[in-house]
Order: structure tokens, then C-alpha cells, then sequence
């Protein structure tokens, strides 16, 4: 008799969480989802400064100034949602790296390899906010996601065109 009680009990525990009644089992998907979306416009946007100074070609330039300006103003709706959520963005967020600008310093083709970084940190970015976006029940956050996964796949779109035109450079 115990045991049923006990699986009675784990199943209406499941439903509750299955549907969303009573506690939230979303807001750890939502910390580290907009951690990592905070470390990433950071990071995308400390790399496109370096883009401003040190691209040579005007089409490199004018990506850098898009992601700075998307990621600018895209990173003001993360920490939006993060205070609406209660939500601590320093502790969700891993430190920048000072690496993933040192390591653009300084290249020979800078052009290419920057759009190849650029390319590559967005593939990823776009493959988690992705399944992100399929895997929450949050409304606010798949609201956000659903805004900010084209303007990912813009971003992407740019560098790989930037990459396809210079090629023999920097291929993918």
C-alpha cells in the first residue's frame, strides 16, 4: 500500500512539473540560456571592435558595425529579461575570456579569419539557442529567442558571404 502511495505521489509530482503548475523546472534553462547569450554578445562584441580597427576591407567594417550594433542592442533584451526573471547575470555568466579577442591580434589575413570566427561562434550560438528555443516552456525566453535566432543567422549569413568571396583564404 506504501508503494502505490509513493508512486501516486512521484506521478503527481511529474504531472505538475510536466505542466507547469506549482514549480518551474524552466528557470535553470533560462539562467544558463541568457548567461551564455550575455558571454556571447559580449564576446561578439569586444571581437568586432577589433573588426572596426583592424579590417581592411570596407564589407568587414560594415559587419563588425552590424554585430555591434545587434549584439548592443540585443544584450539590452537579455539583462531586460534577466531582471524581469530575477535573475543574477553575473552569476549565469562565465567571464570573458581575453583570449577570444587576443587571438584575432595581429593575424596576417585578418579579413578572413575574423569572418571565419565570427562565421564559426555564430553556428554554435545559433545550434543552442535553437535547441533553447524547442526546449523551453518559458514564453518571455522563447519570445526573445524567436527575435534574436534570425538576426543570428544574419550575422552567419554575412561572414560565410565574406568567406565564399575570399575563399582560397579562409575556407570553411
Amino acid at each position: 500500500m506504501r508503494r502505490i502511495r509513493m508512486w501516486g505521489l512521484a506521478l503527481a509530482v511529474g504531472w505538475l512539473l510536466h505542466a507547469g503548475l506549482g514549480w518551474s523546472a524552466d528557470v535553470p534553462i533560462t539562467n544558463v540560456v541568457l548567461g551564455n547569450l550575455h558571454h556571447a554578445h559580449l564576446k561578439e562584441i569586444a571581437q568586432s571592435r577589433l573588426g572596426q580597427r583592424d579590417a581592411r576591407t570596407r564589407q568587414v567594417k560594415d559587419l563588425a558595425d552590424t554585430v555591434i550594433d545587434d549584439d548592443t542592442a540585443a544584450d539590452k533584451k537579455v539583462m531586460s529579461l534577466a531582471r524581469e526573471e530575477h535573475i543574477d547575470l553575473d552569476a549565469s555568466t562565465a567571464p570573458p575570456n581575453p583570449t577570444d579577442v587576443s587571438s584575432l591580434e595581429g593575424v596576417v589575413d585578418f579579413d578572413a579569419t575574423f569572418a571565419k570566427v565570427l562565421h564559426d561562434d555564430q553556428e554554435r550560438e545559433l545550434a543552442h539557442a535553437s535547441a533553447a528555443y524547442d526546449g523551453t516552456r518559458d514564453p518571455r525566453l522563447r519570445f526573445l529567442l524567436g527575435e534574436l535566432i534570425p538576426q543570428m543567422r544574419a550575422h552567419r549569413d554575412m561572414a560565410k558571404l565574406i568567406l565564399d568571396e575570399g575563399a582560397p583564404r579562409a575556407s570553411l
